[in-house]
């Protein structure tokens, strides 16, 4: 979705013509990538984080006494 405006903006908006087309593919595959950069490691910490069941907190206090 970034892409093409900022291909655009940079070839037509700022005058760069080809180098700016260019510039606003490579700005919109850094935005894409720092974005599922983003999720992947969201995403990671739901599946790292240690599930807790409703008979955990039981569990310790059984075995603590």
């Amino acid at each position: 979705m970034l892409r093409i405006p900022a291909m655009a903006a940079g070839g037509y908006g700022l005058g760069w013509e080809s180098y700016g087309i260019w510039f606003g593919l490579c700005l919109g595959f850094a935005v894409t990538s720092l974005l599922l950069g983003w999720r992947f490691l969201a995403d990671l910490q739901k599946v790292l984080r240690p599930v807790q069941t409703k008979d955990e907190p039981a569990e310790a206090q059984r075995e603590s006494s």
